[in-house]
């Protein structure tokens, strides 16, 4: 037992309690104020637009501390009426030329001080009531991927591609819907049990405790969710319901995974791309050393 088991235990049963919501509501209402605002104004983009919530708030996997993220994607060109900004109807939605686009129309409706570029999103401080949030532009795209064995038919999917402002020119592919469905079946496969424990795990990570500090920056959110819905469910059986207990046993099965290489064949969580793709921003031996570390802080 750790040394200071008391306060870890307590962080994980704090984390790992549903949600309230609270959160989500006013995710919502900024989507609704912001799909009011673009289809509204007269000045809006020559842009359909689809505003929804994003992220950890949308998968209820989030945390008191966790950011609000609100996908903005563009859907089409609009016709009529002609708006005054923004590309011609007729033009290619260039993805960087969109957020900047969106950018330069958010400072002007909000405030250069409220609005800043950031990586891979666009912040908008909260004001007056009004949720803070990251707006994250989504670029709608369709893949081709290998053959089917089943059928010789080629695979695709619809999914998204987002932009960094460091690495302009390289897309970062995401599936998200395809990322929320499963995760939503495989917390329904585990009696409610996946999600207590990824929460718990991120509440963990980000507590703050000085032998957490070295793990987040390598085991970002979205692959705590990617990791712990790749064990078999009988890891979520073994535990008593105890978010902690849970974190623990989810970790022990992780440890056998990677000890004989099973780990290696992880699929993300929307079944897309394999979990260790070399263009992933993490590593398979990295992500080892660090599931082995924070088991033994457990």
């Amino acid at each position: 037992m750790p040394r200071n088991f008391d306060r870890l235990h307590q962080i994980a049963v704090d984390c790992g309690q549903e949600p309230a919501p609270s959160r989500r509501q006013a995710a919502e209402a900024l989507c609704a104020e912001l799909r009011d605002l673009f289809c509204n104004d007269v000045d809006c983009f020559a842009y359909q637009l689809e505003v929804r919530v994003h992220g950890s708030v949308c998968n209820d996997t989030h945390l008191l501390s966790s950011d609000t993220d609100i996908a903005v994607i563009p859907t089409g060109c609009r016709l009529q009426p002609t708006p005054k900004h923004g590309p011609a109807p007729s033009s290619v939605c260039d993805p960087l030329r969109f957020r900047e686009d969106l950018l330069v129309y958010l400072k002007k409706r909000y405030g250069a001080h409220l609005v800043c570029q950031q990586h891979k999103a666009i912040l908008l401080c909260g004001e007056g009531g009004r949720t803070q949030a990251d707006i994250v532009v989504l670029i709608p795209q369709l893949w081709q991927h290998k053959v089917c064995p089943h059928c010789g038919q080629p695979q695709c999917s619809h999914g998204y591609e987002l932009r960094s402002s460091c690495d302009r020119q390289f897309p970062i592919a995401t599936w998200p819907d395809q990322h929320r469905e499963n995760a939503a079946a495989y917390d329904l496969q585990t009696g409610g049990r996946y999600k207590k424990a990824v929460r718990a795990a991120k509440g963990l990570l980000r507590s703050g405790l000085e032998e957490f500090a070295s793990i987040p920056s390598v085991i970002p959110s979205v692959l705590v969710e990617n990791l712990f819905a790749r064990v078999p469910q009988g890891a979520y059986a073994e535990a008593n319901g105890c978010p902690y207990d849970l974190v623990r046993c989810v970790l022990d099965a992780l440890q056998m995974e990677f000890r004989y290489g099973r780990a290696r064949q992880f699929q993300e969580l929307s079944d897309k791309r394999p979990l260790f793709d070399p263009a992933q921003t993490w590593t398979y031996a990295r992500v080892e050393r660090c599931v082995r570390q924070m088991h033994a802080l457990l």
